[in-house]
C-alpha cells in the first residue's frame, strides 16, 4: 500500500490498515486502555495509559482507529482483531522496557553451518567474517522468522510515523541478528526502498553491504530472479533489456560449462595422494577405480606437483593425481565411452551369472542323481588305480629286461603307422605284451568318456 509516499512490499504490510484521523493529534486524547488481539482473542491484549502516554500523539491518532467506550471518565479504546497484533506486542514491550522479545525476554538465534551443525549465533562480527560466510552458513527457520518480524515491525513503525520506535528496529536490523542469502533478499524486497524514502542511511548502508558479501548466494535464491524482473516491471525498455540480459548469460554459462567440463574418469585402478588440513606430504591414501567419475578442481593450485590437478570422489575425498592419468567425460556422462562408475567396483552374481549362461561349468542342464554321481567317481578311482598298476608293472618289466632298448612312450604314439622303424633289435616278448596292456587301458578310458 501507499501511506504519505511511502510503498510497503512485504505481504503482511500492505495489507490496508486504516489510516486514522488526518489531524496532527495536538487535540486528541489519550485513552485509558487501547485493547487489541489476534482474530481468536480480539480482546486479549492492552496498553495502559501511563506507556501510551509516551507515545507522540501524530503516532497515537493513526493507532485510535476502533471505537471508544467512555464510563464515569474512564475511556477504553478497543482496536480489537489486526493483522499488526505482533508489531504492536513489541511495541508494548518497548515501551514497558525500552526492549522486545527476542531481546527481552531473550531467545538464542541459531545458525546452520555447511555439516549441518545448528549453533547459536555468535554475533555480527561472525557474519561479516568473509570467509566464514563463504562456508555455507545460514539461518534455521526460526532465527529467519523472528528476522522478518522484525523487518514487519520496521515497516509497522514506518507506516504510523514513529520515528523513535523505527530508528530502533533499524539498529536492531543492523546489528542483532544473523544476516545472510536470504534475509539480505527479504530487506532488498520489503525495506530498501522504504529505507531510501526515510534517508534510513545506516539501514540502506547495512542491506547494500549486505548484498555484496552474500551476492555468490544471493543470485541462486529462487526468489531473485522473480524479485529482478518486477522490479524493472514498470519500464518496459528496461524489461526487455534485462530478459536479453538474462538469456545471454546463461547461455554463456552453457557454453563455459561444455568447453571447460571439469568432470573426469579414471582409464585404469590407481592412486593419488590424499589431500589432508596442514599437510603437503605425499602418500597412496588416495586410490580411484577404472571409469570412476571424479570432479576436477581448477581453483586451487596441486598439492604436490605442476602436472597434477585435485579431484574429488563422490565420497568427498579430495586427491591429488597426475592430470595426464585422466580423461575428460563428453556429454552424456560417458555413455558413448562406456559405463561410468561412482567409485564401487559391481558385484558380480555367479549363481545368476550360471543360471543365465547354461555352458559356464557344463554342456547339459541336466542335473545327475546323487546315486549316479557317487558311482562315476567310484569308476574314476577304480580306473585311477589299474592305470597305475599297469604302469608299475611295464617299468619293472622293463628293468628286468636288460637287453631291451625300447622307448614305451614312442612305442604308443607310432602303434597306428608302419612297423618299419630304425630300432636296432626286435622288442622283447614282455615288451610287446605290456604295450598291449596299455592300449587296452587307453581304449577302456576312451569307451568310458563316451558312455557319459
Amino acid at each position: 500500500m501507499e501511506d504519505d509516499g511511502l510503498i510497503v512490499e512485504d505481504p503482511v504490510i500492505t495489507e490496508a490498515m486504516p489510516n486514522g484521523s488526518t489531524s496532527n493529534g495536538e487535540d486528541i486524547k489519550v485513552p485509558t486502555t487501547l485493547i487489541f488481539g489476534t482474530v481468536e482473542s480480539p480482546d486479549e491484549y492492552s496498553i495502559p495509559h501511563r506507556h501510551l502516554e509516551r507515545i507522540p500523539k501524530h503516532v497515537l491518532v493513526k493507532l485510535l482507529t476502533g471505537q471508544t467506550f467512555s464510563h464515569d471518565g474512564i475511556s477504553i479504546h478497543r482496536l480489537g482483531s489486526t493483522i499488526w497484533h505482533e508489531s504492536l506486542l513489541r511495541l508494548k514491550q518497548y515501551l514497558y522496557h525500552n526492549d522486545y522479545y527476542p531481546f527481552n525476554p531473550n531467545a538464542e538465534l541459531q545458525v546452520v553451518d555447511c555439516s549441518g551443525n545448528i549453533t547459536a549465533w555468535p554475533g555480527p562480527s561472525h557474519t561479516s567474517d568473509k570467509s566464514r560466510h563463504q562456508g555455507g552458513l545460514q539461518t534455521t527457520d526460526a532465527t529467519h522468522e523472528l528476522f522478518r518480524k522484525e523487518v514487519e515491525l520496521y515497516g509497522f513503525a514506518a507506516l504510523v510515523d514513529y520515528t523513535e520506535f523505527r530508528n530502533f528496529s533499524s539498529n536492531k536490523l543492523c546489528t542483532a541478528y544473523p544476516a545472510f542469502a536470504r534475509e539480505t533478499l527479504h530487506l532488498l524486497e520489503c525495506l530498501y526502498r522504504i529505507a531510501l524514502k526515510l534517508d534510513d542511511k545506516p539501514l540502506v548502508d547495512f542491506i547494500e553491504t549486505s548484498t555484496k558479501r552474500n551476492r555468490e548466494s544471493l543470485i541462486k535464491q529462487p526468489q531473485f530472479l522473480p524479485l529482478l524482473r518486477q522490479s524493472v516491471q514498470q519500464d518496459p525498455l528496461s524489461k526487455v533489456l534485462l530478459e536479453s540480459h538474462i538469456a545471454a548469460s546463461q547461455a554463456a554459462q552453457a557454453d563455459l560449462l561444455l568447453a571447460t567440463i571439469p568432470v573426469k574418469t579414471a582409464p585404469a585402478d590407481g592412486y593419488g595422494t590424499l589431500v589432508k588440513e596442514g599437510t603437503t606430504l605425499r602418500n597412496r591414501d588416495f586410490t580411484f577405480i577404472e571409469d570412476e567419475l571424479l570432479l576436477a578442481d581448477y581453483s586451487n593450485k596441486p598439492v604436490i606437483g605442476r602436472h597434477n590437478i585435485t579431484v574429488e570422489n563422490a565420497r568427498g575425498m579430495r586427491g591429488d593425481v597426475l592430470a595426464s592419468l585422466f580423461m575428460v567425460v563428453p556429454p552424456g556422462l560417458g555413455t558413448v565411452m562406456g559405463s561410468v562408475n561412482c567409485g564401487i567396483k559391481p558385484k558380480i552374481d555367479r549363481d545368476r551369472e550360471m543360471r543365465t549362461d547354461p555352458y559356464a561349468n557344463h554342456t547339459s542342464r541336466k542335473r545327475k542323481s546323487y546315486e549316479s554321481v557317487g558311482t562315476d567317481i567310484a569308476a574314476e578311482s577304480a580306473m585311477s588305480a589299474r592305470r597305475k598298476k599297469l604302469a608299475t608293472r611295464a617299468t619293472q618289466s622293463s628293468q628286468e629286461d636288460v637287453g631291451t632298448d625300447v622307448d614305451m612312450q614312442d612305442e604308443i604314439e607310432v602303434a597306428g603307422s608302419t612297423r618299419a622303424s630304425a630300432r636296432a633289435r626286435k622288442p622283447s616278448q614282455k615288451a610287446r605284451e605290456s604295450e598291449a596292456v596299455d592300449l587296452v587301458g587307453i581304449a577302456e578310458v576312451l569307451g568310458s568318456q563316451r558312455c557319459r
